[in-house]
């Protein structure tokens, strides 16, 4: 049964409004009156017909969660601040997080810019390094699960499905019940075993999804028909090799070809983008160097594209001239993402 607006759970949380409703569980922003500061409480409803081993098996998943979130502390992770029942029913109180799902930002956008996405990915990558590093696997990584913040910054939600992981015991078994949308659910979760990989798929297909704008095939049926599955840059051309090639590896099928680590990725994702943006600085020097074409701006375009390439930033700043970098701000704003020249003015 939904709670009402204005009524209070355990004297102390006041009902504001409904925020979202699936399944067993609903999300609602409530009013702490001892903080004073709003909340998200989330709650387990039992649906009829239940029986008692899966409704028990429920309720631990949902403990669990508030466990392991009241002892994450991180950034860009959600935190759990209580956990009690009332009238049958279950709760979790957490921060509230301000600002819009992923999933609200695709649907309003299509195609999320590559920096913007970037961005976050190298947010998310440390929440998930921490989590792993805490024995903590997500699992239900998708857009839904990730929200952005009125700053900008990447947020990481809904833990409904989270295990615990041992390295001792590296393969924890999950429950048939426990799936996550099948989009971003890799092919061992649906065998029921998983380990940190599994959470690196799923940000993968995630990512996949805000850069093409369209939610990638699901993992049973790229094994049924490996040719449904479309790389990155046939969907969005403006997306560079390095960056495709990233997002793909992360969604191997098989775990063993994944990054094996969060850490990993990120330090990948990270030099996609410096390679992405080091190009087109090359093509603006190049371009400028067509203007006053000497051999001071060759040996300038050699420096820059080597640094590029050896993925060093901090070497491109190499005492430029003042009405060089002007040029090459102004080149900047009229190069393609794929690092063509759009336009150029010799004015």
């Amino acid at each position: 049964m939904t709670l009402a607006c204005d009524q209070t759970l355990r004297n102390r949380y006041r009902v504001v409004s409904l925020l979202k409703q699936e399944g067993i569980k609903s999300i609602y922003r409530a009013w702490d009156t001892r903080l004073h500061v709003h909340i998200a409480l989330k709650e387990m409803i039992p649906q009829p017909g239940l029986d008692q081993q899966t409704l028990t098996q429920l309720r631990h998943q949902f403990q669990l969660q508030a466990m392991v979130l009241a002892r994450l502390s991180h950034p860009h992770i959600v935190r759990a601040t209580d956990f009690f029942e009332e009238g049958g029913n279950v709760y979790i109180a957490m921060d509230f997080v301000e600002g819009e799902s992923l999933a609200e930002r695709i649907e309003q956008q299509g195609t999320l810019p590559v920096e913007e996405v970037l961005v976050w990915a190298d947010q998310l990558l440390d929440a998930l390094a921490y989590c792993h590093s805490q024995g903590v696997i997500h699992l239900d990584i998708e857009p839904q699960s990730i929200m952005i913040q009125s700053n900008g910054q990447a947020v990481l939600v809904g833990f409904g499905l989270v295990k615990v992981w041992d390295p001792n015991t590296p393969h924890p078994k999950v429950p048939m019940w426990e799936r996550g949308a099948p989009e971003y659910v890799p092919p061992e979760q649906h065998m029921g075993y998983v380990d940190p990989r599994s959470d690196i798929y799923s940000l993968g297909a995630t990512i996949y999804h805000t850069l093409t704008g369209q939610a990638p095939p699901t993992a049973t049926m790229r094994i049924a028909s490996p040719g449904i599955f479309q790389p990155l840059r046939a969907l969005n051309p403006h997306i560079s090799s390095a960056i495709e090639m990233a997002v793909l590896r992360a969604m191997e099928l098989s775990p063993e070809y994944r990054f094996h680590t969060a850490q990993e990725m990120a330090v990948t994702l990270r030099a996609s983008l410096i390679i992405t943006q080091g190009r087109v600085l090359v093509r603006a020097i190049e371009a400028i160097g067509t203007i006053e074409p000497n051999g001071w701006f060759k040996r300038k375009i050699a420096r820059f594209r080597q640094a590029v390439y050896k993925r060093r930033l901090q070497a491109l700043v190499v005492a430029l001239p003042d009405w060089v970098t002007e040029e090459i701000l102004s080149a900047s704003q009229h190069i393609g993402e794929d690092g063509a020249v759009v336009w150029w003015s010799e004015d």
